[in-house]
């Protein structure tokens, strides 16, 4: 189930943060920043003919991932040595 967890999660994640290192606006002025950043690529989301939808998505996502991660820190075994 914990591996399940971690595939929709890490999928998830690589969406939103593959989103961000893929957006690269034409600035407009040499004071714009060139990357958005999270909230950008969140906004380029919602903009989409399935925004609401694809921002739930990428929620339900992100939650998953941080329910796996804390499956991992609770049970995993790590080897002394």
């Amino acid at each position: 189930m914990v591996e399940k967890l971690g595939i929709v999660g890490r999928s998830a994640r690589g969406l939103v943060f593959g989103g961000v290192g893929f957006s690269w606006p034409t600035p407009r002025s040499p004071s714009t920043p060139i990357r958005q950043g999270l909230d950008g690529t969140l906004r380029q989301f919602a903009q989409t003919p399935a925004g609401p939808w694809l921002l739930v998505v990428v929620a339900l996502g992100l939650v998953t991932y941080a329910v796996y991660s804390f499956c991992e820190a609770r049970w995993r075994r790590v080897q002394p040595g």
